[in-house]
Parts: C-alpha cells; structure tokens; sequence
C-alpha cells in the first residue's frame, strides 16, 4: 500500500510539471482525431519489432546484405546530390559517384531519387541519415497500415477490423522479406492507395486520386509502375463488372429524378478509367522516358526471352492444328522452364507460412536468392480466417469475387504473370506478391464482419487443410533435398521454426474456435497479431543477419575520419580526380557516395552500360560481364592513371603504394598520397587502336585474340590498360567514319597488332615452372590459432590445380622467384610493378621479399580486401604490387579456408618498370588538356595541339553529353570501350562539355500535357459538371 501510495504521489507530482500537462493535454487533443491513436498503435509495435537491433546499432537498421551494401550508400549519395542541386541552381543529371559516372534520373529513380519517402529526409543533418532511414522504415509500416484502413473503410468494414486487418498488412511478410530492399517498402503504402483510386473512379467517377497515385508510383519506384498497371488494370475490369448492377440503379435513378446526363455511367466509367491511367502515366512520363531509355538495355531486358516465346506461341495457332498450338501455348502459360517442382510449392509456401529471412522461406532453404519466391503471409489469425471467408463467401452466393480469388491464385501458379507484372523481364519476379496481399486483407476484412455467419466447422476445416499443406510442403521438402534440386539446402534450424508454427496455428486456432463470436475477440486479436509480428520480425532478422553497424566501412571511427578527410580535400582541390580508398572492398563498393568523391566501384542494378567493354576489358565486374557489382581495387598503375585517381586514401601500415604516389597528409589512421603523375580530365593520342564492337566480334563469330583485338583474358588485362595510355581506342565503325576505309589519314599511326602494346611489359608464362611453386597445406582440426610451426603443415608438393583445392585457413603457396628477373633492375629504372595472378575472390594474403646481404626481407604485402561472399567465378585476377628490389620469393597465403572445389590460379606474374610508364606519361603530359573548369552537369577546357589528336575524356561515354567547340557541335565517339572521344582539331579551342539527360524534355512535354488534361478535367467536373452528390449519398456500396 506505501508503495502505491508513492507511486501516486510522484505521478501527481509528474502532471503537476507545466511540460508534462502541455504534452498531456496535446496529446488528448491528438487523441480525438480520427487516426492518430491507430497510428500510435502501430509505431509502438514497429518500434518493439525492431527495439533489439535499434539498441545494438545506434538506432539503425543494418539488415545484412543489399541494404548495408546499397541503401545507406545510396541516401547519402541523394542527399549530396539533392543539396548540391537546390544550392546550385542546376539539377545534379550526371552522377559521378557509382562506377567512373552515370545518368543520375535514369539510374537513380529506380533506388530513390524522387522518392517522396526519401525526399522528406532531405531535412535531417547528412550524419544521422542511416538513423532517419531507420525511422523511415518503421514510418513507411505505418503509412501501409493507414492506407489500407482508408482502402477497408471505403469497402464499409468496421473500425474494429480495418485495425487487425491493417495491422496485419503494415507488417506482413512481404514488407518483413523485402526489408534489405529499403526501397520496396513505400510499394506496400502505395498500393491500397491504387485500388483505393480503383474503387473512387468505380464507386464514385472521381479519378483525380488515381491519377495521382500513379504519378506518384511512377516517381517513387518505376518498376513497380508496370506491376502496379497490370494487376490495376485486371482489378478495374472485375470490379467494372462486378458492379454494373449498382450502374444501372444510378442510370435509373438520374432518368427518374431528371438529373442532367451527358453519357451512361457505364461509359463514363470506363472512360474515366482510361483517362485516369492515361493522364496519370503521362504525368510521370518525366521519369518514365529517361529511366526506360536506360533500363532497356539492361541485360535483363535485352535477354529476355519469355515474351519471345510466348509471341512465337500465339502465332503457332496461325500454322498448326488449334489442339496442337493450344498444347504449345499452355506450354508457355503454365510450365515453368527448370525448378518445376519448387516453383509449384512457393506460393503455398508464401500464403501459408511465416517469413524467416529476406532471402529465402522457411520451408525451401535456398542457397542463392531467387526472385521468384517472396511472402504474402499475413498472421495465422487471418490465415485461419481464410478458408472460413471463402465458405461464407460462397454461401453468400459471391461467386464473382471466388472466380476473382481463384484467378489470382492461379496466377499464382504460373509463370507467366511473374514475367508480365515485371514487363516481360528476363527475370520471373514474385514482387507483384504485393497486390495478392492487399486482395486478400481486403477480402477476408469484409467477411470478417459476417462471421456471425460463419459455421464453426468451417474453422476445423481451416485448422485440417492448413494442417495437411504444412505436411505436405514439409515432405516436397524433404524430396527436393533428396533430389539435389537446384540451389535447395538442408532446413537446419527452420524445422524448429517450422513445428513452433504448427503448434502456434493449432493454438490460435483453439482460440478462434472458442471466442471468434465474442464481443472482445477483435480487440484481443489485435495483440496476438502483434505479438506474432514481433517474433517473425525478429527471426527474420535473426536469419537474415544484422550486420554490426559500428563495423561497417571498416568501422565508424574509420569511416568518419575518411569521410572528414575527403571533406577536406574537397574544399582545397578543385580538379577533377578521382580517390582510391582500401575502404572500398567488396564490403563496401558504393564507397564514393558515403565519401561525397567520383566513384571507383559500385554495387548498382543500373550502372552506366556503355562502360560494359571497359569494364570487361579490365575485369573490374566481379562476376564478370553484365554484373552490377564491380570496383577498381587491385592497385593497377596503369588503370588507375587512366580513370583519373589523383589521391590514395590508405590506412596506416599499407605501404603498397603505386610509384608516382607521394606522402601528402597523414592522420593517426590513414595516410593519403597524391599522384604527381596526375593529367586532369583526359588524354590526347597521335596513337589510334582499332578494334571491333562487341557485337560485330560475335556476329562474325571471331574469336577474341586476333589483330587488334581487345579481350578479357586475364594477362590481357594489363595489355588492355596499357593500350589506355597508349591510343585512341576505337571501335571499327567509327575509326572508318574518321579516317577512312583504310585509315588513310596520315597524321595518326594506326596500331593493328598487339606487339605494339607490349612495350615494357615482362611476362612470366614461359618461365614460371610449376616446380618453382610449391603448396603448403595447414593440417588443423578446430578453427586455427596462427602459427609458422612447420610441423604444422605439410608439403604437397609443386604446383597443380588439384593440389590446391579446398585449402584451409594459413595454407600456402611458395613460390621461388630467384631465376626470374622481377625488380632486378630497379636499381637503374626505378620501381617496379608486378601483378600477380590471384583472383580477388579468395581471401588471400601475398607479400612478395628480396634478399639483402644474405637476409631475406619483406619487400611488400598486401591482402587488397577481405571479404564474405562466394569465390566461385570471379573474374577479378590481378594484383598489384609495387617494389623497389628483386623479388626471389613470394608467399601467397589463405586467410580464409576456401570453398569446396575451389582451387588458387597458377600465379603468373607480369612486370613493368618505372621508367617505361614514366616515358608514356610524358608524351601524355606533352598535349595536356587546358584550364579544365567543372560545374554542375559541365565542363570546359581548351586545347593546344601542334597537330589534329584523338582525345578520351576520363568521362564515361552516355548518349547525355553533347560538345561545342564555341558555337561548333562536335561529334563524340566511345573510346576506351566506354568514354567520351572526340576529334581534336590542331590549334587554340575552348570546348564546352554539356550533359543533359536523354528524353527528359520529352517526358516534360508529356507530364506538361497529363497536367494540363487533369487540369480540364478537374475544372470541368467542379465547375461545368452536374452535382452528383444528391444520388451518391443514396447509393452504399454494395459489392
């Protein structure tokens, strides 16, 4: 009793504070309106969902995977962006952060860059963005759950269940699954919204809502746009049919009260329909025409091939018997291409069981994403409520909306709407998932209401047919294992999960059984979803993992003393240049964007494709060509001269710095070198190589060695870069359209074989003997402990793939190098660089030594990044090293133990001296481009050539730039495999390079026509227009 008395005391005490009674009273006020409480509500369980992580990662949310890898990156990169647009003037159209530069519209709007949701972040400091973000995710929840209780409340469910229905939506599977794609989420606020739009040109003939959210969906994520208009169009013509009866009682109803009709409301709805989707899709024409200019030549576009075979079907009916062709299109419809059975078992496996990961399902295990498979669960009291609403449904006599439910769920099952609601991708993606879910928190929402109705055996019939698809699932599970089906692993811990959730279903359905007819139930369901939405939060992201916030870009410490230090070089280097940071490991590709600096890595679905030569030529991509996960970080002289890196941002300790590179700031941590062989901007070339385009290499069916030929093989990797600061390279078309059939132009030397190309370069090919290697493998039995003890290993012998294959941690190979000649005349021709052939896929550690008075010593080392991800087929292959003496010995280390069946590449090495590079940037340096100025989208410098030269910008070719010399257009070309080249007249010219992005005024023409038709329309309608509120206010929805 004392103890309560002093609680009340202190509590009275606490209202008495003038704060306290002002926030009270606020919030009584707040109270009173119609969804503040609702929202509340929802925040609170956000919040509780999400606590664990918040707490442990200074209030962020770093789901591991693409959302640490792409998401915070991309805000920071929108958010300088933004600023730099608003305080400029100008809007930022070319982005020069994500891999060397590219159109910022066409691959930026995909991610976030006029996201609303994004947009409002624009007003917190740059530092906390990866907090705001988090907060914006628990905000984009909410906002689902309101607008689906708006979409409920138009379909006359009761406050009660428009709660526990739309709590169930704001954290349904699907938004739990799609967490590591930050920028899905805004999709599940959105789309109640579109069927909301749907339902008020349906119900009332008011389009302006649907207009505006397709405007909207198109600024926010244009992918979806496509899903959003198909399942839209498919929603509108069933809800069109479905209430024709109700068209005909206002028909009636306007004759009998002799109000003023232009048309029949049946056709002014469709009418009004295709005008909303028209009007609302050329209003976002400002965003669609520049981003499908770019998106159409993706690979997963261009490769596509299900439209192409659904097309050659549907003509087969104009060449074959109708039963055959009719077997050929059924074919396409509903047979999937590979993965059959595990196609056929996901979307039960999405409706029927609880999400665990943002990767794969509880039930199939996958060892690699497939986007074929995502959630539509939405918590077991609905999915017990399921089968219930169906029978009621049919006792009801709604069959429209049961053949409605049975056409999506069969949808569901064949490939062919996962190709069409993604616009016929190369990729069958399950994102439209999201419609299904809506549907069907909308349709069990207004049974839910009629459960009075419901027949308590209809529960048992649920609870039995939940019960028999768990079973059932569980056993094709067991099967596809068995089978080694593609990509299927073991369960592990998901078979627990998997029992915990029967046994919750069996007890929830208890419960249902008991009290689904009593007054408190929908209030007490509303907690159990809750609580059941917390623990699948959290088993979700225990699966998926939560990386360690304070860990990520080497650590904050790290990362914050980078970001200050770009910072600072920023505002005393004016130039334009490019910074290298061992920072930027495959960990952390999008590292430019968090530095505000040109980037020279990303990790991006829509990079700049007309880099792909260039990027294939150097193997920056990962996975090789056509991978949008790339980056420079192999320490390449020659690569890094010709993008244009001016600055090393190293950590303390790494001393593996290229020649050229001198000490220019330190810090306790980090040590930045600046490039005194730096030339700003671009190269002019007397020098002109000719080569092939990709295209005309493989419709020729040439191989990729002959005459002037570019590749990717690795040793020609280092050809390739040389020739960068070599010549011009052409394509074929263009050195003809220049200088002739013959290239007959005299004032340029046209290189044709690639002996020109080696100059300098010393290869080990043929010197390098396997019994000049040998592999050292550490014998351990629990995780190892570091030790040089060479009991502790044992010898297999000299160099063989299979001898290395599945080294553990600290194996190694050892390489003699004292026959061969690398470094040995630094002495007289200065440093030397020597690549070695290591794929940058296993986590190696390589120090190369020399001998010093007998002693040997470590000359240089370098691991260039660890990483987690898989070592299977990477194309990345050499290493840079840079020394000063003989290398007699290198030692090439696992730091981690490698995959099954992996095996370390023999270590071809390949050399160049100082001098020679030296030599080759003095001839650049003697043409340089002048008074190189940069604004926002521009450049402009001038040239003073002795003669006419082929000039290559360090400035990613994109159909954008346009160039003047004065008021003279000059053509631009595609040298290097990917950058702006021009044709540079001899004499005093002041160029002028502009960037606009491609069919953007096109798309503002559009938007300006959409917004002047919504104009017209909504002054007609409020001005022109007969009231129609008499008869709206008799009429109740009532299908």
């Amino acid at each position: 009793m004392e103890l309560k008395k002093k609680y009340l005391d202190f509590k009275e005490r606490i209202l008495e504070v003038k704060l306290v009674s002002k926030i009270k009273d606020i919030y009584v006020k707040l109270s009173k309106t119609r969804y503040f409480s609702f929202i509340v509500f929802l925040y609170l369980v956000g919040i509780i969902m999400f606590i664990s992580t918040l707490i442990r990662n200074n209030f962020t949310i770093p789901v591991s995977g693409d959302f640490t890898l792409q998401e915070i990156p991309f805000y920071f990169n929108g958010y300088d962006d933004w600023w730099k647009s608003i305080t400029s003037g100008k809007f930022v159209m070319w982005d020069d952060s994500a891999m060397l530069g590219v159109n910022n519209i066409g691959a930026n709007s995909f991610y976030y860059l006029f996201n609303p949701f994004f947009l409002v972040l624009l007003l917190v400091p740059r530092s906390i963005m990866p907090q705001a973000q988090a907060f914006m995710m628990i905000t984009k929840m909410v906002l689902a759950g309101l607008s689906m209780k708006l979409l409920l409340e138009k379909f006359k469910v009761k406050e009660e269940t428009t709660w526990l229905v739309s709590l169930a939506y704001a954290f349904c599977g699907w938004n739990l699954y799609y967490l590591w794609f930050n920028h899905f989420l805004e999709i599940a606020v959105l789309m109640p919204l579109f069927l909301l739009g749907i339902e008020k040109v349906i119900k009332d003939q008011k389009p302006l809502m649907l207009i505006l959210v397709i405007f909207i969906s198109g600024l926010t994520n244009y992918f979806f746009l496509i899903s959003f208009c198909f399942c839209g169009a498919f929603y509108a013509m069933f809800r069109y049919f479905q209430n024709l009866k109700y068209y005909k009682e206002i028909n009636n109803y306007r004759k009998l009260n002799k109000i003023p009709q232009l048309v029949d409301v049946r056709f002014e709805v469709i009418v009004q329909g295709v005008f909303a989707f028209a009007t609302g899709l050329m209003m976002a024409s400002i965003i669609l025409f520049p981003c499908f200019a770019v998106a159409l030549n993706n690979t997963r576009v261009t490769s596509q091939t299900y439209l192409t075979r659904l097309t050659d079907a549907i003509l087969l009916f104009s060449s074959l018997p109708f039963s055959e062709a009719l077997k050929g299109l059924n074919e396409v419809l509903f047979k999937w291409q590979n993965n059959q059975e595990k196609y056929l078992l996901y979307p039960l496996i999405a409706f029927f069981t609880p999400n665990v990961s943002c990767f794969d399902s509880i039930i199939i295990a996958n060892s690699g994403y497939d986007n074929a498979y995502c959630s539509t669960y939405i918590y077991a009291p609905l999915l017990l409520l399921f089968i219930p609403s169906v029978i009621n449904a049919f006792k009801k006599n709604c069959i429209s909306t049961l053949i409605a439910l049975a056409g999506i769920g069969l949808l569901m099952f064949t490939p062919f709407a996962y190709y069409c609601f993604s616009g016929f991708t190369s990729v069958a993606y399950a994102r439209w998932y999201i419609f299904v879910t809506a549907i069907c928190c909308v349709f069990i929402a207004v049974q839910y209401d009629k459960r009075d109705e419901m027949k308590i055996w209809s529960l048992d019939v649920s609870f039995g047919v939940i019960l028999c698809i768990y079973g059932y699932l569980l056993y094709k599970s067991e099967y596809l294992i068995e089978v080694k089906m593609s990509n299927v692993k073991e369960m592990d811990e998901r078979i627990f999960y998997t029992y915990g959730q029967i046994i919750y279903i069996f007890i929830m359905y208890l419960y249902l059984r008991k009290n689904y007819k009593k007054p408190e139930f929908t209030y007490n369901l509303r907690y159990a979803v809750a609580l059941e939405a917390i623990v699948m939060c959290n088993i979700t992201l225990l699966c998926q993992g939560i990386a360690s916030y304070s860990n990520l870009y080497h650590g904050q410490k790290n990362i914050s003393e980078e970001m200050e230090i770009a910072s600072n070089i920023n505002k005393v280097d004016k130039s334009y240049f490019r910074l290298f940071s061992s920072t930027a490991d495959r960990n952390g590709n999008n590292l430019g964007m968090m530095l505000s600096t040109p980037g020279l890595g990303t990790f991006h679905s829509v990079y700049n494709y007309e880099l792909e030569d260039f990027l294939d030529w150097s193997q920056v991509q990962y996975g090789g060509r056509n991978g949008w996960s790339m980056g420079i970080h192999e320490k390449r002289i020659n690569l890094d001269e010709f993008v244009g890196v001016k600055y090393y941002l190293l950590k303390q300790g790494d001393n593996n710095v290229p020649f050229g590179f001198n000490e220019y700031l330190t810090t306790d941590s980090h040590v930045v070198y600046r490039n005194d062989n730096f030339i700003e901007l671009g190269y002019a070339f007397d020098n002109i190589i000719v080569t092939p385009s990709y295209e005309n290499r493989y419709e020729s069916n040439q191989t990729l060695t002959y005459q002037g030929q570019l590749s990717s093989s690795s040793k020609e990797t280092l050809i390739n870069e040389k020739a960068y600061l070599t010549g011009a390279i052409l394509y074929e078309e263009d050195a003809k359209e220049l200088f002739g059939e013959n290239y007959s132009d005299e004032k340029f030397n046209y290189i044709t074989t690639k002996q020109d190309l080696l100059d300098g370069l010393y290869f080990t090919d043929n010197t390098l003997k396997d019994s000049m290697i040998n592999v050292y493998y550490a014998e351990w039995h629990d995780q190892p402990t570091f030790t040089d003890k060479e009991e502790n290993y044992t010898n297999r012998g000299a160099y063989s793939s299979s001898k290395t294959r599945n080294l553990t941690w600290f194996s190694y190979l050892d390489i003699d190098t004292s026959s061969l000649a690398i470094g040995e005349e630094c002495s007289s021709r200065g440093k030397c660089f020597v690549s070695i052939q290591a794929r940058m896929g296993e986590n190696l550690d390589i120090t190369l030594y020399g001998q010093k008075d007998g002693k040997e010593y470590v000359l240089n080392n370098d691991t260039h990044m660890k990483h987690y991800f898989s070592k299977n087929g990477d194309s990345k292959k050499q290493r840079g090293f840079y020394v000063d003496d003989k290398v007699t010995r290198i030692k090439i280390q696992v730091v981690e133990t490698m995959n099954n069946n992996r095996y370390l590449l023999k270590p071809y090495i390949t050399y160049e001296y100082e001098d020679t590079y030296n030599k080759q940037i003095a001839k650049l340096k003697e043409n340089p481009l002048l008074n190189v100025t940069q604004d926002v989208n521009t450049f402009e410098f001038d040239t003073n050539f002795n003669q006419d030269k082929m000039v290559v910008l360090q400035i990613p070719y994109d159909q954008g730039w346009s160039l003047k010399d004065e008021n003279e257009d000059i053509k631009i070309y595609k040298g290097q495999g990917g950058f702006v080249a021009f044709y540079g007249k001899q004499g005093n010219h002041h160029y002028v390079l502009k960037y606009e992005t491609p069919y953007l005024k096109e798309g503002f023409k559009m938007m300006a026509i959409g917004v002047f038709l919504v104009s017209a329309m909504y002054i007609g309608q409020n001005y022109f227009y007969f009231n129609k509120k008499r008869y709206e206010r008799m009429f109740s929805l009532k299908a």
